[in-house]
């Protein structure tokens, strides 16, 4: 995929499709054990709304170019501090460089070489794409921790 690609920010369209696979990529990632599904969905559904709503978290989209309603994936984060709330890429379109290409515009080329990068949603695919880093610092606590109430928690 030679750049047959754009990353734009997210629109009000594309809101409801980054609920949905995120709460189902998440669920079914195997990082949610345990939890029965009238708990989860809701308790999710939550987070994100916090993490969605929060005016210091981006989301940008992975499209088709000249097609930008042809969405590959997406990345939900906070560039400073550096924070990966969640990446999600179209199983067809994994293992094209996509992931690393939305992680490279939204944080620079140090965030998670010589920055640290905290991940609060991490899953197999994030653990891949860093797997041989100890800059990723895997902390779930951001969702409902004073990051989330305006707070630095840096």
């Amino acid at each position: 995929m030679t750049q047959e690609f754009e990353i734009r920010s997210a629109n009000p369209g594309d809101i409801a499709f980054i609920y949905d696979t995120w709460k189902n990529s998440f669920r079914y990632d195997k990082v949610t054990p345990g939890i029965r599904n009238f708990i989860y969905y809701p308790e999710q559904t939550a987070v994100m709304d916090a993490i969605l709503n929060d005016d210091r978290t981006k989301v940008s989209v992975v499209c088709k170019k000249d097609e930008s309603f042809v969405v590959f994936g997406y990345m939900v984060y906070q560039p400073k501090p550096a924070i990966l709330h969640y990446i999600y890429i179209k199983e067809p379109f994994q293992k094209l460089g996509l992931a690393k290409a939305l992680f490279a515009q939204g944080f620079g080329p140090e965030v998670g070489k010589t920055e640290n990068l905290q991940c609060s949603h991490k899953t197999k695919k994030v653990s891949d794409l860093f797997s041989t880093n100890d800059r990723l610092i895997y902390n779930p606590y951001l969702i409902c921790s004073t990051h989330l109430k305006g707070e630095d928690n840096g």
